[in-house]
């Protein structure tokens, strides 16, 4: 038998005749009957009424039921037993209520088999015949008909129907019913009583082994036209399903609970029958096997619950089809039921993402307003709904052009610029009322609207007529009369689908939300609608009286509506529907959402040429449903209970075959409160359709309105697009196979009997368990049940060691999310919106089981594709981990044809017990270079990092442990030999019995061999702890005899000492031996601290005598090993010192000084020298190519672990040395001299390390405000003429000056303390630019002219004796090129060089304090002689030498024409020819004239030679020992003099620094050039001297050497306007144009004049920077990565910076570059220029600037920046300016800042107190200033107010500002669209607290 066969299908429509009222009294019962009853429905509540009658006649005697079998009859306390037994129902008055009056049992009621018709492999057919006695309601059927068919070996269905009237389908089309089968063994059984005699047939169903399915044995059933009954027994109390209802349980009460099936416009709240209508259930046995039940029968139905456990069913008509899923998994049963109605579709991705929405917008702006709130406060979005207030008077497919201006290019904006999709709501009710309406007139036409099945049984005012019919008329949001569209019609979806695409070429919508689609009609059978239009004749849809309308039994879905009828807020069943009038409503009421979905989804995906996948959310739903839309759970309520029911009504839907689900969070109908939205929305984050709705008049709830509540969504919906993949492939799967995505425990642990009750926990999958908080608790813990498997905490990776019961999580507002072990699960870094995230890196969770597997499934297509089965467009495969015998990940593809461009960069695998570290990763096979991992000991989590391994061509990740041993170490060949690119040659590594290897991945080419790798071993001292505990001491001794540089120690100690919790010392001392230690007085801790507090942890590798001497420090919290030596390579010698160590992570930063090309090092092997010389950082260098040291040495690094704690490493040596970062990753550090000092700082933040490396070193100096102005310079003036054209020209274009530099042009013959004739004037000149407040900075250099007459600078410096020396006099003696000046220098063998002065120069020793006291005197004589300076500039303090060892200085010929060639020639020896020779000397060039013995690679180049002394005995120093010292030691001794001198605070820049250079100097980065390149530079060399403690840094702005062009020097002086020092400075030689910012007035002194009054204005923030340097050691110019640690892209970022913690510069760096992209990491970011705040942030975004003059600025939100008007030119002028304060409201609606405030160049304000600091906080809409420390002179504020207050991303509109408690007439601008609110004429005291006040317009 063809169970479609349409014979099947009774064509004679007298089944639905209907009899007019006048001829009602025909019928058997009379409707006065009927009316009783209904009375009766209507008074009892709760109650089910069954009106039968007992037919006169009938004697069969009736069986009483068991208790428990007790079917419900007449209910309700009006039933006496009189009435009862009439019925034929038995009657106890003892019962309860519902069961006082109850049916017989099987004997009593039902039919008997009458003849098996057909006996098949595929089923039966059994005839019925009904029993004797017998209850009806009309006519009861006399003959059925019993069917069995079986679909599958785990699929059945039973079909009971009248015989006379055949059976009836629901026109579904959807169904996918198999063909029946033939299979034997199946895995289910039926049995028929059929030999049974006077007793209803009993169908059971079981399982194989004999458990019961499906069993009615116990009871009858009654079947009638428009009444039918039969029950089930259940195989437990463990029932789930039936829908819609909203009840407070997942697990159903059994107590004779009554469940109405009819699809209504019923808001969720009570029992009643909601939306939808999916009569399916699933049920357990006691051992967790499921099963499940559909009943197919679109009529009006209901169930009933029985303590029995069991299950009666009631429907109003139709026949009873009951499909049986046998399973015996839950997810089998769901399978199984999705394959037969339809599987759920597919959403697009973006619909997976977060959705806004609510009822009640009214207007564009509003919208514009909710969608900017959530950008703002940054919480993803990914979709924008409009409800039905965007239409014109709530018609459907128009717009409300008034309220919703320009509302389709709105749309078009956010689709194109930030990717917001946007879902509009329709409704069924199409207005006929309208005048020129096509919608309405073209369905007229086509006859798609739903008519009356008789027109004589329509009511007043029913007056459309279509084609020959009367259309039926309701009421609902339109203003006037809708008529519903019959999608049961192939017109009327054609027609549907028109008006869709028709409408979204207009709006271009990307989804459908169809809402009312029961269909809702408003007043139906009342007097009027609810909303009927105030002064019109009331009017509604009445239905007639008749059998349809007032069926026998109306069900207990009556008993909720207004007037107790089954058409109460819907149409009327008498409507028809379908071709022909095929169908009449009573029958398909149910299938109406149905119906629209397929045409609705159709609609969306084709309405644009390429079909694309959409989302579609439907309200009423019916199975099959799922396969088109989803669905929200209606208008519910903002309660907590409302908010609890959320996880069972999703549930529900996941058995229904919809997962694709979610509750209008925060509620609909009521005001959210912030508490109860923060919560719903935390939950709402997890449900599979996460939308925030709200109901019309209502307070706004968007997640934005709230600061908790934002900070809530943003975290949770950031967990959200982190598990997308996850979700989305769970999305594939159900649609390929179908199942749930969003299910309960016990789906996944049947055989838990505990996880059965638990409805407040829920799972994705199989592999995420969520346990939301549900309620209004204010205590953050949260009770969860963990079921007894693996588990691990999502968000540490931690185990979860206690199982199988309830365990208690204390939490952030945050739910408790789980991962099972055995699974990995795909993720992806989130962002904004998916379209972004579908572009970020992706990644693993790997959560090993205890047999160290894991298995998942991933899916990856474009997103949006229609079909992508049908096209095989996609990527699917399994992910499948292994810990056997080698960690291996291997991925499994089932189809790869998708040509993505997605990589795999980050992996988490969970419960790795030990640390693999170091390890190696192979992909493919092939060694894998990228990418970085780190450990966490505490938590057993092993995490990789930007792998970036392609998934289009991933197939096998394997990693595995490898010795530290393992790791090659450079084999240590010198300089002197290698190559020219430093590599190092074959021979020469053979040479030094090294092992040369030029394929091996994890060494260098030529490496030690491994035998000597470790040549100390632990001593026979042994170690030995400190008496305190503070450290130890470790005796160590060599014991392999291998050598590659010779003289090394035998014998060492190695000391390490505890410095307090955060900071460690160790070092290296040789017995009895002193060797040279930096003369820098180190700021050591030396408080008391607890040991057991400290957050490292020392170790040796072994304290066994004899064993491999090597140590390890981990930071404690993490297992993170922060220095590891167990890689061997440690040598310690005279001349050569080497210690090589593993790192955490490849994130390291800082060592130089040298060119780098990025900020983040380059760890591939790559060695820099740090040695100070004379080395401009480009010029000649043009590429980078090289790696050369420049003027300083700074051997401190930061390392930024791959968790984000961060650490520092100091070497505290003035040695020439070369640090080589490894791969591995690792770094080696190499000396020729002192010894190996280190220390080593925990953080755990990267400010901290600064702060605690500059505590050690000395803080940075306090320079004075004035120095942070604009700044000129050139060397190459000529006279002084040209200089002040070049000045005039600079305030001629308004660009504010500070300070003018003097190069060395201004002395005469460049030497020092003098004034060329050229600059005569000189004096004059700075008297009367200082009265404008104009500050004068000359330049000195260390070269002391030794050949000038009367020079009265060196004769004094020659009676102190300060020069450098020759170490003997034999190197002068008679026949050497140096006997002359011997002898000039009164028998001095003084060590000459040639720098600049014409003569030839002696150098003075700095650490001497003699020298010291020379060059003090001299700046004072020089400063009340000759020039008034106000700060120093000292240079070529490396010291430079010209060309040394060559022929000829390079400008002896110049400057000395007529002279013999002469130089500074050092003879070979042990220091300038050590044996080994650093890199330093690598890229010394010779001419072809010189001698290559003597100039070729030697540590002298450029400089005095090494073995150069001062001093003698005991206290000689040699220039090999300090040379890196010397501009360190310059500098504070000039810095003394100078504010000596001045008597102010003053300033001094320096070229050569070294650690604690910060205390006394700024620096500028050299002479770079005038190219691109160097532009980006100079950020990268910015930022690693603000690491190095010295904040005051900047470039020389346009460049030193070449020209600059005019782009390029626009561009520059942009940048250059927020270098802290800000100067623009370049060269003399082949320079025939200035760069001045005034010689190109249209463009550079345009963009000059813009970007300096930013500085100006800002410059109270960023001199607060300074004090905040100068007391707690933090940074001025810092990377993205000091803000966000932890955020992956910020790690690489070089090309923008901040100023402190908010202000980014984001310069444009590429020639003819228009715009440039930015990355804004995951914050709130206002655009400098338009006070707006980004939309896109946490991603690259392209910014455009205004024009070519402006550069892109943003301000960081929460945070408060003093700011003064820039006016006059320069500091002196805005320094009396009034204040102001921008205050950049952030994520939390609140900022902070603070201000610091002297007289600017007062000496040590600090220590006399002379200085006030504010500090500022906004909250809301307070403003409070708190003096924290008070000006103890009263006077650094005196005149100064506080006049104006901006305040970026303010929202409201302000009525009033209070000023501590008083109210003035204050300007107040703004806020406006921009959110920019501004207030002036404001007089606040700075000196006092204050309190400012904002208040709102109601």
């Amino acid at each position: 038998m063809d169970p479609n066969d349409s014979e099947n299908r009774p064509t004679d429509k007298a089944v639905f005749e209907i009899e007019q009222c006048e001829n009602v009294e025909k019928n058997e019962w009379g409707w006065k009957k009927i009316a009783f009853f209904a009375f009766i429905v209507t008074c009892v509540i709760a109650a089910i009424v069954v009106p039968i009658v007992l037919l006169s006649g009938a004697t069969t005697p009736l069986e009483y039921p068991k208790a428990e079998e007790k079917i419900p009859c007449l209910l309700g306390e009006e039933y006496d037993r009189a009435r009862c037994e009439a019925a034929g129902c038995f009657y106890d008055e003892s019962g309860a209520d519902i069961l006082k009056c109850f049916f017989p049992n099987q004997y009593g009621i039902g039919y008997e088999v009458n003849e098996v018709l057909e006996e098949t492999d595929f089923g039966t057919k059994i005839s019925l015949s009904r029993l004797p006695r017998r209850f009806l309601f009309e006519e009861e059927a006399e003959e059925l008909l019993f069917e069995t068919t079986y679909h599958s070996e785990s699929v059945l269905s039973l079909r009971l129907y009248d015989k006379a009237k055949g059976f009836r389908r629901p026109p579904i089309p959807s169904i996918n019913l198999p063909s029946p089968v033939s299979l034997d063994p199946r895995k289910y059984s039926v049995k028929v009583n059929e030999d049974a005699t006077g007793q209803s047939l009993a169908v059971t169903v079981t399982r194989e082994d004999g458990r019961v399915l499906f069993d009615t044995s116990f009871t009858g059933m009654l079947v009638s036209d428009q009444y039918l009954q039969w029950a089930t027994r259940l195989p437990s109390e463990r029932l789930y399903g039936i829908g819609e209802s909203n009840r407070p349980r997942f697990q159903h009460d059994m107590n004779y609970k009554t469940w109405a099936l009819s699809a209504r416009d019923q808001p969720p709240g009570g029992e009643e029958n909601l939306y939808g209508v999916h009569p399916f259930y699933m049920a357990f046995d006691e051992d967790g096997l499921a099963h499940g039940v559909l009943l197919l029968n679109s009529h009006i139905m209901e169930m009933t619950t029985m303590p029995l456990p069991g299950l009666i069913f009631r429907a109003l008509g139709g026949s009873l089809e009951f499909f049986i899923f046998v399973g015996p998994s839950s997810e089998a049963v769901l399978q199984q039921y999705h394959s037969l109605i339809g599987k759920p579709y597919l959403p697009a991705y973006w619909g997976l993402g977060f959705h806004l929405s609510r009822y009640g917008y009214n207007s564009l702006s509003n919208v514009k307003k909710a969608i900017m709130r959530t950008r703002k406060y940054g919480i993803p979005q990914d979709t924008q709904h409009l409800d039905i207030d965007y239409m014109d008077r709530y018609i459907d497919f128009t717009y409300n052009a008034i309220d919703f201006p320009n509302l389709p290019t709105f749309i078009r904006d956010q689709q194109e610029n930030y990717a917001l999709k946007f879902i509009s709501i329709v409704h069924p009710g199409i207005i006929t009322s309208e005048k020129c309406y096509e919608t309405y007139s073209t369905g007229l036409l086509k006859e798609v609207f739903v008519v009356w099945s008789n027109d004589s049984l329509a009511s007043e005012g029913q007056d459309i007529i279509q084609g020959e019919n009367k259309v039926m008329l309701g009421y609902l949001w339109p203003h006037g009369k809708v008529a519903f569209p019959d999608f049961f019609k192939n017109n009327t979806v054609d027609w549907w689908i028109d008006q869709i695409k028709n409408f979204t070429s207009e709006l271009p919508f990307d989804g459908i939300w169809t809402d009312m689609n029961e269909p809702a009609n408003f007043g139906t059978n009342e007097d009027k609608p609810f909303n009927w239009p105030e002064g019109l004749e009331p009017w509604s849809l009445k239905c007639p009286q008749n059998k349809l309308e007032n069926p026998p039994y109306p069900t207990r879905a009556a008993t909720f509506g207004p007037t107790n009828r089954i058409s109460d807020k819907t149409l009327c069943m008498v409507g028809a529907l379908g071709e022909e009038k095929k169908y009449m409503f009573y029958e398909v009421h149910n299938l109406y959402g149905l119906s629209q979905a397929e045409p609705t989804y159709r609609a969306i995906t084709h309405k644009d040429e390429s079909p694309k996948r959409s989302t579609v959310v439907t309200r009423s739903t019916y199975p099959g449903s799922g396969k088109y839309a989803g669905h929200w759970l209606g208008d519910n309520n903002s309660n907590y209970g409302s908010l609890r029911r959320d996880i069972t009504g999703i549930l529900d839907f996941n058995l229904f075959g919809i997962p694709f689900t979610g509750s209008d969070i925060c509620g609909y109908f009521g005001n959210a409160t912030e508490a109860l939205c923060r919560r719903w929305m935390v939950n709402g984050a997890f449900y599979p359709f996460s939308r925030n709705h709200n109901g019309f008049g209502n307070l706004d709830q968007d997640p934005g309105v709230w600061p908790s509540v934002a900070k809530a969504s943003r975290d949770a919906l950031k967990i959200r697009y982190t598990l997308l993949p996850y979700l989305y492939d769970l999305f594939f799967r159900v649609h390929c196979h179908g199942g749930s995505v969003f299910r309960p425990l016990h789906h996944e642990f049947s055989s838990d009997s505990a996880t059965f009750e638990i409805d407040t926990q829920f799972m994705w999958g199989d592999a995420l368990m969520f346990a939301p908080f549900y309620d209004d608790s204010e205590v953050i813990r949260r009770t969860v049940y963990v079921p007894r498997d693996v588990w691990y905490d999502y968000y540490n990776g931690k185990r979860i060691e206690v199982t199988g019961e309830t365990v208690v999580f204390s939490l952030e507002e945050r739910p408790v999310i789980t991962i099972r072990g055995g699974k990995i699960i795909p993720i992806q870094r989130p962002a904004l919106n998916t379209d972004i995230s579908r572009n970020n890196p992706m990644g693993l969770i790997i959560a090993l089981g205890d047999d160290g597997k894991a298995e998942g499934r991933f899916y990856w297509d474009d997103g949006a594709e229609l079909e992508p089965l049908q096209t095989k467009n996609y990527i699917d495969g399994n992910f499948i981990y292994s810990s056997e015998s080698t960690n291996t990940l291997e991925f499994k593809t089932v189809v790869s044809n998708f040509d993505t461009g997605a990589v795999i960069s980050d992996l988490r695998v969970l419960g790795v017990q030990s640390n693999p570290l170091p390890l190696s990763v192979t992909i493919n096979g092939n060694l894998w270079s990228k990418g970085d991992w780190n450990y966490n000991e505490a938590t057993k989590v092993l995490s990789f990092y930007d792998l970036e391994v392609p998934v289009k061509n991933f197939t096998r990740l394997e990693w595995s442990p490898i010795l530290a041993s393992s790791f090659g170490v450079e084999c240590p060949i010198s300089y002197k030999v290698r190559n020219d690119d430093g590599t190092i040659p074959q021979p020469e590594c053979e040479k030094a019995s090294c092992i040369w290897e030029d394929d091996n991945s994890f060494s260098p080419s030529c490496r030690l061999a491994d035998e000597n790798r470790y040549l100390y071993v632990i001593g026979s001292e042994g170690a030995t702890e400190l008496p305190d505990g503070r450290g130890y001491r470790v005796h160590v001794t060599k014991k392999i005899d291998y050598t590659v540089h010779g003289g090394d120690f035998q014998e060492i100690y190695f000391n390490v000492w505890y410095l307090d919790n955060k900071s460690l010392r160790f070092n290296f001392e040789i017995p009895n031996v002193n060797r040279f230690v930096p003369p820098i007085a180190l700021n050591l801790p030396n408080g008391e601290f607890d040991i057991t507090k400290n957050e490292y942890v020392f170790a040796l590798g072994s304290q066994i005598t004899g064993e491999a001497f090597h140590f390890s420090i981990k930071r404690k919290s993490t297992g993170a090993i922060l220095f590891d030596t167990a890689i061997g390579g440690f040598f310690y010698a005279d001349k050569f010192m080497s210690l090589s160590s593993l790192l955490p992570s490849k994130n390291i930063y800082g060592l130089g000084e040298n060119m780098h090309l990025s900020f983040r090092h380059n760890l591939d092997f790559m060695t820099w020298p740090t040695f100070g010389r004379d080395q401009p950082p480009s010029y000649g260098n043009e590429d980078g190519s090289k790696n050369l040291n420049l003027y300083g040495s700074h051997p401190f690094y930061e390392c930024v672990e791959n968790d984000g704690n961060t650490h520092g490493v100091f070497l505290f040596s003035a040695s020439a040395l070369d640090y080589q970062l490894l791969p591995y990753p690792g770094i080696t550090f190499r000396t020729i001299s002192g010894m190996l000092d280190f220390y080593v700082f925990l953080g755990p933040n990267p400010e901290d390390v600064v702060g605690q490396y500059t505590a050690l070193i000395g803080r940075p100096t306090l320079v004075p405000y004035w120095s942070l102005g604009f700044q000129l310079s050139k060397y190459g003036y000529e006279n002084i003429e040209t200089m002040k054209q070049a000045v005039e020209r600079t305030l001629d274009n308004g660009i504010p000056l500070d300070v003018q530099f003097l190069d060395i042009d201004h002395m005469e013959n460049q030497t020092d303390f003098t004034i060329s004739p050229e600059f005569d004037g000189i004096k004059d000149f700075i008297a009367e630019t200082k009265a404008t407040g104009l500050r004068w900075i000359p330049i000195l250099d260390p070269a002391i002219d030794t050949e000038r007459m009367n020079y009265s600078v060196h004769s004094a410096a020659l009676e102190a004796n300060i020069y450098f020396t020759w170490p003997n006099s034999s190197y002068v003696s008679e026949g050497t090129d140096y006997y002359d000046d011997y002898e000039r220098l009164g028998n001095k063998s003084v060590m000459l060089g040639y720098v600049w002065p014409l003569g030839k120069a002696a150098f003075p020793n700095f650490l001497d304090e003699a020298a010291q006291q020379w060059w003090y005197d001299e700046i004072q004589k020089w400063k009340r002689e000759s020039i008034d300076f106000d700060g120093l500039w000292i240079d070529m303090n490396e010291p430079a030498n010209f060309d040394t060892n060559k022929i000829r200085p390079w400008n002896w010929q110049a400057q000395r024409p007529n002279e013999p060639d002469w130089n500074l020639h050092c003879p070979i020896n042990e220091w300038d020819d050590p044996p080994y020779v650093t890199m330093a000397a690598l890229w010394t060039s010779c001419g072809d004239e010189d001698n290559a013995t003597l100039c070729s690679r030697r540590m002298s180049d450029k400089t005095l030679c090494m073995f150069a002394v001062h001093g003698d005995g005991d206290n000689i120093l040699r220039h090999y020992d300090s040379h890196n010292l010397y501009g360190w030691a310059q500098s504070p001794i000039t810095k003394r003099a100078a504010e000596d001198a001045t008597g102010s605070r003053s300033l001094v820049i320096s070229r050569s620094t070294f650690p604690s250079s910060g205390k006394y100097a700024g620096h500028w980065l050299g002479d770079n050039a005038s190219i691109w390149p160097d532009m980006h530079r100079s950020i990268i060399g910015m930022l690693e001297f603000n690491l190095f403690g010295i904040p005051y840094v900047g470039a020389d702005i346009c460049g030193f050497f070449l020209n600059a062009t005019e782009p390029l020097c626009n561009r520059w002086m942009q940048l250059g306007a927020f270098y802290p020092f800000s100067r623009n400075h370049n060269t003399y030689e082949g320079r025939p144009i200035p760069q001045d910012p005034g010689y190109w007035p249209d463009t550079v002194g345009v963009s000059s004049q813009r970007a300096l009054k930013i500085r100006y204005r800002f410059l109270p923030y960023i001199y607060t920077l300074f004090y905040e340097a100068h007391i707690k050691g933090s940074t001025v110019v810092r990377p993205l990565f000091h803000e966000f640690p932890r955020d992956r892209r910020a790690l690489t970022i070089d090309t923008q910076f901040l100023l402190g913690s908010a202000f980014l510069v984001s310069p444009i760096l590429e020639e003819d570059a228009i715009s440039r992209e930015i990355y804004l990491p995951d914050e709130l970011w206002y655009d400098f220029h338009s006070y707006k705040f980004e939309q896109l942030t946490g991603t690259d975004i392209t910014v455009v600037p205004l024009d070519n003059f402006t550069i892109p600025l943003h301000l960081r939100g929460g945070y408060i920046f003093p700011v003064q008007e820039y006016f006059g030119n320069n500091t002196q002028h805005t320094r009396q300016q009034p204040l102001g304060l921008v205050i950049t409201v952030g994520r939390e609606r609140t900022a902070f800042g603070s201000l610091y405030w002297d007289n600017g160049d007062s000496l040590d304000p600090i220590g006399t107190e002379a200085y006030q600091l504010i500090e500022f906080e906004f909250s809301e809409d307070m403003i409070i200033g708190s003096v924290i420390h008070r000006d103890i002179t009263g006077s650094v504020l005196e005149g100064l107010m506080i006049e104006s207050v901006e305040i970026w991303g303010y929202e409201f509109e302000v009525s009033d500002v209070i000023v501590n408690g008083e109210s003035n007439n204050f300007t107040i601008e703004g806020p406006g669209e921009i959110e920019f609110l501004q207030i002036s004429g404001l007089s606040i005291d700075p000196k006092e607290d204050f309190t400012i006040v904002l208040t709102h317009h109601n």
